[in-house]
């Protein structure tokens, strides 16, 4: 018997909407407290077989090197927060 995919493919519109909102270089609060930084998203060419991921390193930590993670674009905002960074006022 085939193996039935239980998954739902992210529609380009979902996949649109992650990209704008997940850019490189932007920072992120976990849960947890701690801070990550995107560094770039990877399958941009996205399909169920080979989702969209965000490769992402803990932040401001000052360790030489830096820890390196993957987590799927569709789980992402389960858990992460985007760090807004303060405004300057004129």
């Amino acid at each position: 018997m085939a193996k039935q995919q239980t998954e739902r493919k992210m529609s380009q519109a979902e996949a649109a909407v992650l990209i704008l909102d997940l850019t490189p270089g932007s920072l992120w609060t976990h849960d947890s407290g701690s801070e990550y930084e995107i560094m770039f998203l990877a399958n941009l060419q996205y399909s169920v077989k080979y989702p969209l991921h965000v490769v992402y390193k803990n932040a401001g930590t000052g360790t030489a090197e830096p820890r390196i993670w993957t987590r799927r674009a569709d789980d992402w905002h389960r858990s992460m927060a985007r760090k807004l960074l303060p405004t300057t006022e004129t």
